[in-house]
């Protein structure tokens, strides 16, 4: 069940969330408690005190908090993040061609959809299984066969989807540069308008001019808007949680502040 942790394939970075997490923790822990900067001699005389401050550095209550509230908001602004990332970009291409006359859901714009439908269960279902192997790993009380059967089953599903789904990539592709669409069928768009499809013959300046300008235009002006909102965003969030850190050693210092007795000359 723990062989996606250690895989260095992109489609097994999901496993990895919460085991990244705990060691990043650790060692974020680690270098909060360290001295500072000293002389060796200094050195020898803090390494006792070090080592049992960064024991004590959390009550548990408060390492527990600290931990879910941090998992949680990486969890959710990765989430965000790549969805946007992933419709923003694909979104674009299945505007493009569903505003294309003949307007509709038609080879081009279908294929797109399917693609990032795919994509999307892919990622689903691996997450979820990322979480039944997090809790058979982690809690002594749920280790049933049924969370690691869930975590194996749904990870392998997940990996033959994303095989399919990228030959489905070069085959639409493929189709697409030998004109493989540029049939009837697929310009009438009579996927999406059934009885009711048409083809367009020839266009009129006037609808060259919106079609490259306000269709064309548009989608490659919203991939890569989505694009560069993306790269801000990532910038901008993933700055580490300072505040949220000092506010809790405050806290600690407080309740140290209080517990130790003060003598007075």
């Amino acid at each position: 069940m723990d062989e996606d942790i250690v895989s260095t394939a992109p489609v097994c970075y999901y496993a990895r969330i919460f085991q990244w997490f705990k060691v990043a923790r650790e060692i974020t822990d680690a270098f909060e408690a360290s001295p500072p900067l000293a002389s060796d001699m200094d050195k020898q005389l803090l390494k006792t005190r070090s080592e049992s401050e960064h024991c004590t550095l959390l009550r548990d209550a408060d390492r527990s908090r600290v931990e879910s509230y941090d998992l949680f908001f990486i969890i959710s602004r990765s989430i965000i993040l790549a969805a946007f990332l992933q419709w923003g970009t694909i979104g674009a291409a299945i505007l493009s061609h569903y505003l294309t006359p003949t307007r509709g859901l038609s080879c081009w714009s279908g294929s797109y959809i399917l693609y990032a439908v795919l994509a999307t269960v892919v990622w689903l279902l691996a997450f979820i299984s990322s979480i039944f192997a997090h809790i058979y790993s982690t809690s002594k009380a749920s280790r049933s066969p049924i969370f690691r059967a869930f975590a194996i089953n749904l990870r392998i599903v997940a990996k033959i989807i994303a095989g399919l789904n990228a030959v489905w990539v070069f085959m639409f592709s493929i189709f697409q540069f030998t004109k493989t669409y540029n049939t009837c069928y697929c310009n009438a768009t009579v996927l999406g308008l059934g009885a009711k499809a048409y083809v367009v013959l020839t266009f009129t300046a006037a609808q060259m001019t919106t079609i490259t300008v306000s269709y064309w235009t548009a989608g490659m002006l919203m991939a890569a808007g989505t694009a560069g909102v993306f790269i801000v965003a990532f910038n901008i969030l993933k700055q580490p949680l300072e505040m949220h850190h000092i506010s809790l050693d405050q806290d600690q210092e407080e309740q140290t502040s209080v517990e130790t007795p003060h003598t007075h000359l």
